[in-house]
């Protein structure tokens, strides 16, 4: 995780996955529930790490 920043409500992480892409997580600022998980160009489920082209 390279950065963390609150936007729109919601907790925003910055990462690289472990396979080098760059990824952005959010999170319910009230619970931290995972909500979406994002690589670049693709959405991911937030129940896992797998991402849908």
């Amino acid at each position: 995780m390279r950065h963390v920043k609150e936007d729109g409500g919601c907790y925003e992480a910055y990462g690289t996955s472990p396979e080098g892409k760059r990824v952005e997580a959010y999170f319910h600022p009230v619970t931290l529930e995972l909500m979406l998980v994002a690589q670049r160009g693709e959405v991911c489920s937030a129940n896992n790490s797998e991402c849908a082209v």
